[in-house]
């Protein structure tokens, strides 16, 4: 649900919007990506999530060329 309204959010925010502490909201959204309920990738340096998923350069490259098409 998150992925929904956020691309990228502070650990902190993530953590008010579930109620929980930094440390519980981290696990808890660890847990819910290993069990494969949504996709995320976590800074843990810079305290980001990042709920978008990237793709991979050829097929930016392609749609960005239109050669896809």
């Amino acid at each position: 649900m998150l992925g929904a309204f956020f691309s990228v959010a502070s650990l902190e925010r993530v953590a008010q919007l579930l109620q929980l502490s930094e440390e519980e909201a981290e696990d808890a959204l660890a847990a819910a990506c290993v069990e494969g309920m949504l996709w995320l990738r976590m800074d843990r340096v810079k305290r980001t999530v990042s709920f978008k998923k990237t793709e991979p350069a050829e097929k930016v490259l392609t749609n960005w060329t239109g050669f896809g098409a």
